[in-house]
């Protein structure tokens, strides 16, 4: 898990950075960037580091309970060599690449079209196209974590897909800057150029699934002709809670069950309603019957607790049974009574 939280570090800032290379290869080599300066300085800092951080702290290949009834799992950490890292970083570094590559030029195709125009009339600049292009790459850099999660929370929900909604707020507060502060007049009136148009949405889509299904088929091929250890054990984890489930809902939840005493009702002297056993209504006895199941209940979590309790002494209780061990001369003949009793605790 760390390995791949490494790998992403520089796949994330290749995809960013690599666009800018493509992006010379149709300027004529003229360094000029196709980002912003407030996109660049926020990318590692808001919007590609939330997922990052709860990828490493709520995911998990297998539960803990499976973990540890399966110990042979960290042998695969001890097979990691130094030749398999770099294979990996190679294979990071070339789906960086594409990703940075897909997401240029599919919004060139779309938006950077001569035809293409705003609904008055006017074209679109570079550092809008930018703007667009940025918006897929944090896209897809954001969906590259959900792909490879494997164990879902609140938490990563809440990184991945709150970090690309938080985005386009930020880009229609940036565009606004200039109107307001006098700063970033190069993208001044950006998301008014952008987001009210189908061909911004067209070209964020055709660059995001672009991007993410090649990834997307690799992570299921490779679980289904090549599975590890742990994949497997994740596969039985998924049957055994369908299993479960399905068995709770066709019977129903496990229920406690207690006894009810059975009424006979006759009619008393007054012309009221009793029963043959005291004289006791309906009411009054399944009343009796709840409060001795809860008196059962709480004298069997009282016989647990003192079971549990007698098994795991405290500090004073067992220096207590020491000093009276002391006092009194042990007697080495057991019974087999005694012999069963301390089986059944």
């Amino acid at each position: 898990m760390f390995r791949s939280q490494v790998l992403y570090a520089f796949y994330k800032n290749f995809v960013y950075a690599m666009a800018d290379v493509w992006f010379g290869c149709v300027s004529a080599m003229s360094a000029q960037p196709v980002f912003t300066t407030a996109a660049i300085a926020t990318f590692n800092v808001l919007w590609t580091s939330l997922p990052t951080v709860a990828f490493a702290s709520f995911d998990q290949d297998v539960s803990p309970t499976t973990s540890l009834a399966h110990p042979e799992l960290y042998r695969e950490t001890s097979r990691y060599s130094n030749p398999r890292f770099l294979l990996d970083a190679f294979v990071w570094v070339v789906s960086a690449s594409w990703h940075s590559m897909w997401c240029l030029f599919a919004c060139l195709a779309v938006l950077g079209d001569p035809e293409a125009s705003t609904s008055d009339g006017k074209q679109w600049d570079l550092f809008t196209i930018g703007i667009a292009i940025f918006t897929a790459a944090v896209i897809a850099c954001d969906l590259k974590v959900a792909v490879r999660t494997n164990h879902w929370t609140v938490f990563n929900a809440i990184a991945v897909f709150g970090s690309i909604a938080a985005w386009f707020p930020f880009v229609h507060a940036l565009s606004d800057a200039w109107a307001s502060f006098g700063v970033f007049a190069s993208v001044a009136g950006v998301s008014d150029a952008l987001f009210p148009e189908p061909r911004f949405w067209l070209a964020i889509s055709v660059s995001v699934v672009g991007s993410i299904i090649p990834d997307a088929v690799a992570e299921i091929t490779k679980r289904f002709l090549a599975p590890k250890d742990w994949h497997l054990l994740r596969e039985r984890e998924y049957i055994e809670r369908t299993r479960r489930d399905r068995l709770v809902t066709r019977n129903g939840p496990l229920l406690p069950t207690h006894h009810t005493s059975e009424l006979t009702v006759s009619f008393d002297d007054d012309g009221g309603i009793g029963d043959k056993n005291g004289g006791k209504t309906e009411q009054s006895a399944a009343h009796e019957g709840r409060s001795s199941w809860s008196s059962c209940c709480v004298e069997s979590k009282q016989a647990m607790r003192d079971r549990r309790k007698s098994r795991n002494p405290s500090y004073l209780d067992a220096l207590a049974r020491a000093r009276m061990m002391e006092e009194i001369e042990p007697d080495w003949e057991v019974t087999n009574a005694e012999l069963d009793e301390d089986e059944e605790l």
